[in-house]
């Protein structure tokens, strides 16, 4: 998954400016006692309430968005975990005992094969609450399209699969899943099904079969590499998801906060909103700082 940056720090600044005046005149607003509770009151800030009501709106739609995206980042990480787990415990043993094999272990060896092709259509073929596919975007669901009964596996990956669009998440922020998760992947199942055919076929523990199992060592590792590399990735966009979710929650704050002022409490009733105020757009200056570490980040 990636997070593509396309505010500048400029921009940035210009929104936490016009908090600040914002913020000054409403103190004012607040001492004079005056209230705006309709256009003929004052029409501008009337305006401003609606403008206001309308990015609340706005923001309420990407916090929901984030918060769906962030889900989505968390399930996969289980299942790429899952994945890389598997590929990882399979290599050791193999590599440990690859050499040492004694008669009747190769056919044990067919069991763990296939359990460990379980688990990675498993992973890929996982599923939302809601029946979906959460790897749609990366050729989900994987399936072995071989004829019944033969004895190669056949995998392939959905071709239904398209390019994911990138989603506005917020002013300059696009989200967009990574397509290529499970590259290699069908490769892979194929190598190990017929692995599994030939040591089936074997019987006992061979030189042959030895030298099947050794085969298996190279392909799965670098399966592996692969998936830890977009665990990484899926690890850092989750963080950076996370940035740009407290961002909207204080800017959020920030605009109820000055609707309340605009609206016109008494100076008694608005100076603890307004110093709350003061407070909300503090923090949101360190969280505009965290966002803009994310033009740091390469995108994938």
């Amino acid at each position: 998954m990636q997070i593509n940056h396309h505010f500048s720090r400029f921009e940035r600044e210009h929104v936490l400016r016009d908090m600040n005046e914002r913020l000054e005149r409403m103190t004012d607003q607040a001492r004079e006692e005056k209230r705006v509770l309709s256009a003929s009151d004052d029409p501008v800030d009337f305006e401003r309430i609606a403008r206001i009501d309308r990015q609340q709106q706005t923001i309420g739609h990407r916090t929901k968005i984030v918060a769906s995206l962030e889900a989505d980042l968390k399930q996969a990480s289980v299942s790429l975990k899952s994945a890389l787990d598997r590929l990882s415990a399979f290599k050791s043993e193999v590599s440990l005992k690859a050499d040492s094999l004694q008669s009747g272990e190769a056919q044990e060896y067919v069991g763990k094969i296939r359990d460990l092709m379980n688990g990675l259509v498993g992973a890929i073929n996982t599923r939302r609450a809601d029946g979906s596919y959460l790897f749609a975007d990366s050729g989900a669901p994987i399936r072995d399209a071989a004829a019944p009964g033969a004895a190669a596996a056949n995998y392939e990956l959905s071709t239904a699969a398209q390019t994911p669009m990138p989603v506005e998440i917020g002013d300059g922020l696009h989200h967009a899943n990574a397509s290529q998760v499970w590259q290699g992947m069908p490769d892979l199942l194929n190598r190990l099904g017929a692995a599994a055919v030939t040591l089936a076929s074997a019987g006992t523990a061979s030189p042959a079969s030895v030298v099947v199992l050794r085969n298996l060592a190279d392909p799965i590792d670098d399966q592996a590499k692969h998936i830890a590399d977009i665990q990484f990735l899926n690890d850092h966009s989750a963080k950076r998801l996370d940035a740009v979710r407290k961002d909207q929650e204080l800017q959020s704050a920030v605009l109820v906060k000055a609707r309340v002022a605009i609206e016109g409490k008494s100076a008694t009733e608005a100076l603890p909103e307004l110093l709350a105020m003061y407070r909300a757009i503090s923090a949101a200056r360190t969280a505009h700082a965290e966002v803009g570490k994310l033009s740091f980040f390469d995108a994938i």
